[in-house]
């Protein structure tokens, strides 16, 4: 009996955490304007979708013997993200649109390039916001990180369906056409979660734990197939093919483009939103002064430091787990931090650290409290020429007595002591 109420108990606890997950996903999304962004990213791509395939495809054409490899990469774009209504028709135009497009010149292959590059660019810049990424890689490197993805990983993406696909071909022989569909499409909803993990995971410049890439990954893939069979019946049942006739294929592409790629972010925002769910204090973020003790608690934590090291570097990971919080929350609070000089990022250090810029035995918690509680400049506690209204400096001698009592003028060392 107790062993049914405990488990019960663990599913409770499961439920509730994978509300609170999808709760936080769907405030990130909002934020993030997620709708917008993959609007934005549907035009964009449309725009660039050809400029890929011709760069992409021209690796195919220059090596023959990857021929294989090129049909293999085809049918996984028509039978895992295109709807199978129009996949093959949309396909046959893309690849018309790259032949010609081949047959550029220079300066148009480099129009091209530009293109496909400001594409992927936007796709960066939008993940790092989501991941609330605060300094993005040099343009250097994300020039090269760029090029190596638009070459590179569209031959090994080919590569890996060809071998997958050989090798399903030898383990499904013999077994009835059901069995094999099912295992197929489960084959297809394993390559795609692993390919958005990878995504999720490197895209980001900022430290992303595999299993929490590998729930949003999986999560995106998940929601893609079960998305795609919803937009075949709303094609098949609905009145595009009345409505546009001969010119159904476009809109539909349009269209499946932005649910692609909302479906994209989601997964994203997913994977942003689970380091909430893992830190004790994930519920703290909703309450009113988390910001301010979490703060003082960093700033402790530095203190401490000072008394072993004039300087104290600390990485962000330590930091979050020392105030028990997520990195998101924790970032922004270091924020707040350096906008009144107590602390300063490490110029390109990849564990994100964070140095004290104040000495905490002459420092004290006033411009802190201003900061994070109650700004000075407020007209009720300050009575200045571009104050108006009766109520002008009403709370300045509150105001002049709670900042000067003793823990506020206190240095960090002493205010902050156990």
């Amino acid at each position: 009996m107790f062993t049914f109420f405990e488990s019960a108990a663990h599913r409770r606890l499961i439920v509730s955490r994978v509300r609170r997950l999808m709760r936080f996903a769907r405030d990130r999304v909002a934020e993030i304007d997620i709708a917008e962004v993959a609007s934005s990213m549907a035009l964009a791509t449309l725009l660039a979708i050809v400029p890929v395939l011709a760069l992409s495809l021209a690796l195919f054409a220059a090596f023959p013997s990857f021929a294989d490899s090129r049909k293999a990469l085809e049918d996984f774009i028509v039978s895992g993200f295109l709807p199978a209504q129009y996949s093959e028709l949309l396909i046959n135009y893309l690849r018309d649109f790259a032949t010609h497009a081949a047959g550029l010149t220079t300066f148009g292959l480099a129009g091209l390039a530009v293109t496909a590059l400001l594409l992927i660019d936007k796709l960066f810049v939008t993940v790092n916001r989501i991941f609330k990424v605060r300094v993005m890689r040099p343009w250097v490197q994300r020039t090269l990180i760029y090029w190596a993805l638009m070459t590179v990983g569209p031959v090994a993406v080919a590569l890996s369906v060809t071998l997958t696909g050989r090798a399903a071909a030898a383990a499904l022989s013999g077994i009835d056409s059901e069995t094999g569909g099912f295992l197929f499409s489960l084959g297809q909803i394993l390559l795609q979660g692993f390919g958005f993990a990878v995504l999720y995971k490197y895209i980001p410049n900022c430290r992303v734990p595999a299993a929490h890439a590998l729930i949003g990954g999986f999560t995106a893939a998940l929601a893609g197939f079960v998305v795609k069979f919803g937009f075949e019946y709303y094609v098949t049942a609905g009145t595009l093919t009345n409505i546009y006739g001969a010119f159904v294929a476009l809109p539909v592409l349009i269209l499946w483009i932005y649910v692609a790629w909302f479906l994209f972010f989601a997964g994203a925002a997913v994977t942003a939103t689970i380091p909430k769910l893992t830190a004790g204090r994930y519920m703290d973020s909703y309450r009113t002064g988390n910001d301010f003790l979490t703060a003082l608690l960093i700033l402790k934590l530095f203190a401490k430091r000072w008394t072993m090291s004039e300087r104290p570097v600390i990485g962000l990971a330590e930091l979050c787990d020392a105030a028990d919080t997520y990195p998101e929350s924790c970032d922004r609070v270091l924020s707040r931090l350096a906008h009144i000089g107590f602390v300063a990022p490490m110029a390109e250090d990849k564990h994100q650290s964070w140095v004290l810029t104040v000495d905490p035995a002459r420092a004290v918690l006033q411009p802190v409290f201003e900061e994070f509680c109650a700004d000075p400049k407020v007209s009720l506690v300050n009575a200045g020429p571009a104050a108006g209204g009766e109520s002008a400096g009403a709370l300045k001698g509150f105001w002049s007595r709670m900042t000067e009592s003793t823990v506020l003028i206190m240095p960090l060392r002493d205010a902050l002591a156990d």
